[in-house]
């Protein structure tokens, strides 16, 4: 097994073994603080690669398909690594999860826009919501029956 990558979930209801004595206030301390930069750099390993793909997919988007937009082909290549793989390396899952916690920090920039440009869609309202209603439709249809299949 390759050190680094997870094999499976870690199961939450396992208990730990336990241990004969107690670590004391210094010993723990002295744990957290060894844990924690090996963590930062596995984690700043994970988002090196999810940037280098996003750079690539850049790259190739202006070789080769400029109507695809890089971060798309660049997420593109990290599903299909981690479809060969079949697995998800510890440095990019520890950075996923830091970027899913930031991940609302990402939607304001684009929420400020909506709000000052929302005098600009008025007269494009129905076609707007619409489109909004019919991508929704179809995505919950999708993931429905995606859950189904995965239930079976």
């Amino acid at each position: 097994m390759t050190p680094g990558f997870v094999t499976r979930a870690p199961d939450a209801c396992a208990e730990e073994p336990a241990s004969s004595a107690p670590l004391n206030a210094a010993q723990t301390s002295q744990t957290a603080q060894t844990a924690q930069p090996a963590s930062r750099g596995q984690a700043l390993v994970g988002l090196f690669w999810l940037v280098a793909l996003s750079l690539l997919g850049q790259g190739l988007a202006m070789s080769f398909a400029p109507a695809v937009p890089g971060s798309v082909i660049g997420m593109l290549l990290l599903l299909l690594a981690l479809c060969v793989i079949r697995r998800v390396p510890e440095p990019i899952a520890q950075a996923s999860r830091t970027l899913i916690g930031l991940l609302p920090l990402f939607v304001v920039p684009a929420g400020v826009g909506v709000i000052e440009q929302s005098g600009l869609g008025l007269h494009d309202l129905a076609a707007i919501a619409v489109g909004v209603l019919v991508s929704t439709g179809v995505g919950l249809i999708a993931a429905g029956r995606i859950a189904e299949r995965q239930v079976r």
